[in-house]
């Protein structure tokens, strides 16, 4: 294991932010960490990092106490923070060469500028960057000493979406190349995407720990059948009782219904057809993590 915490305690004052947590990682693996705003996620990774003093618990990162050898450690991990404050006259060139002169051996920081499209606002003051060109230049200050373990915190944020779909396929690039990768993030079709495993937070708990696979799986969520018809809602009042179908919704004629995995797409194709319902767009899906996420966050009847 690249990182081991057991029994991880963190107050701020009389409030407990982070509950008796234990977890592991394993070299090479990516870890995702979701869970609403306020439930530890941040807390979490500052306290792994050794940012933040804990209460209570033990931390060994790489093999190392993230308090004692901070030196050490900060040799061999990336670290990119929630938010990231710049000096208001410094310049992006300026903060590279400052933090290169952290490390023994850094990665050459005008590639990594070029990379992520900065190489040209290298002059800019940092405060004068856009919100995602920060975004953008914290995750080049976390590369700089080309780390084994790169932790990520909220990274696509305030990104287009192209600078998101660039800095993703980065994200796949140094999980090839065996990073192991810790990444906050509220964009459940990224966490899919990159995890080997997610920690799904709430209230300073870990309430999963698993694949999306095995996550998804012990749930009972329904699959979800959606298609658009012009037809009122009281035309498909009949489909709830069969056993078959959770609920309906509609908006705008497209309609949303919610059944049993193994026989809603049958139910409502059956009766559309039968009942000479017109309609196209029809369609079905699993259970994805977003579903998971808002069923466990409490968001009943919306995925």
């Amino acid at each position: 294991m690249v990182i081991q915490v057991d029994g991880l305690v963190k107050k701020y004052g009389d409030y407990t932010a982070l509950k008796d947590i234990s977890y592991s990682v394993e070299r090479g693996e990516t870890l995702c960490v979701i869970g609403s705003n306020g439930s530890g996620k941040t807390s979490l990774i500052e306290c792994t990092e050794g940012l933040r003093d804990i209460n209570y618990g033990d931390i060994t990162v790489l093999g190392l106490d993230p308090f004692k050898d901070r030196r050490k450690l900060y040799n061999r991990i990336g670290v990119q923070l929630q938010e990231q404050v710049f000096a208001s006259e410094a310049k992006v060139e300026e903060i590279c060469r400052l933090y290169s002169s952290f490390y023994d051996n850094p990665v050459p920081y005008k590639e990594l500028l070029d990379r992520f499209d900065l190489l040209d606002r290298r002059k800019y003051h940092a405060t004068n960057l856009s919100s995602g060109q920060k975004k953008k230049l914290s995750f080049i200050l976390a590369m700089l000493p080309n780390p084994e373990i790169v932790f990520l915190d909220e990274i696509t944020s305030f990104l287009d979406p192209g600078s998101r779909k660039d800095m993703v396929k980065y994200i796949l690039g140094l999980k090839e190349l065996g990073t192991t990768i810790i990444n906050v993030t509220h964009h459940m079709d990224e966490a899919e995407l990159l995890s080997d495993r997610i920690i799904f937070m709430k209230e300073g708990r870990i309430i999963e720990n698993d694949s999306v696979e095995n996550i998804i799986g012990r749930t009972t969520l329904p699959r979800i059948v959606k298609f658009h018809s012009l037809v009122p809602e009281s035309v498909l009042q009949p489909l709830v009782e069969s056993r078959f179908v959770d609920d309906i919704s509609c908006k705008n004629h497209h309609y949303v219904i919610r059944g049993e995995m193994d026989n809603i797409y049958q139910t409502v194709k059956d009766f559309l057809i039968e009942n000479d319902i017109k309609f196209d767009s029809l369609y079905t899906r699993d259970p994805n993590l977003e579903d998971f996420y808002l069923y466990a966050s409490g968001y009943e009847g919306v995925y």
